[in-house]
């Protein structure tokens, strides 16, 4: 009677994950996408300033860096904590 429980809560949590899955390849591809193509400008204003030992611009980038992708970054770990909770729910 507990085998069938087991692989019933099992066959239910197996489509809990594939739907997680699949809401981060349509939700979140975007949200990476674009913070790696900011985080690679950054990236390189920091090179070109360094390079140009201009402190100014150098911190310039730092702040820009901490406006556009900290949010990012808590949106990811907002999304992963949300799974997580899913996850736990169901288990």
């Amino acid at each position: 009677m507990k085998i069938n429980y087991t692989q019933n809560e099992i066959k239910k949590l197996k489509s809990v994950i594939e739907n997680l899955l699949k809401n981060h390849e349509s939700d979140f591809e975007e949200y990476d996408l674009a913070y790696e193509k900011v985080k690679d400008n950054l990236e390189n204003k920091k090179q070109i300033a360094e390079t140009n030992n201009k402190i100014d611009e150098f911190s310039d980038v730092i702040e820009e860096e901490n406006k556009y992708l900290n949010p990012i970054k808590d949106l990811k770990t907002f999304a992963q904590f949300q799974n997580e909770l899913i996850l736990v729910k169901h288990v």
